[in-house]
């Protein structure tokens, strides 16, 4: 008794899995631009922003929550975006 050791390879499948490796890359690329461009705007807006930066608003509307201006602060939530 002869085994043959021949291979079959879906080729449709290796096709599709590149477009969609493809998509996905753009489809991230997207939210990384969105936080590049943010910290950019920040930066380039810094000396106008106000001393104390607000931070958190509540049900109403009103500012409840502020921080002091810093670089850090300002781009918190581009430099945790990016790092995800």
């Amino acid at each position: 008794m002869v085994l043959s050791s021949k291979s079959i390879i879906d080729v449709i499948f290796i096709n599709e899995k590149e477009k969609t490796l493809n998509k996905f890359k753009v489809l991230y690329s997207i939210p990384a631009f969105i936080a590049v461009i943010s910290s950019i705007y920040t930066l380039v807006n810094y000396p106008n922003m106000l001393d104390m930066v607000p931070t958190h608003w509540s049900f109403t509307g009103t500012t409840d929550g502020f921080v002091e201006k810093s670089f850090f602060n300002n781009n918190y939530i581009s430099i945790c975006n990016t790092s995800i």
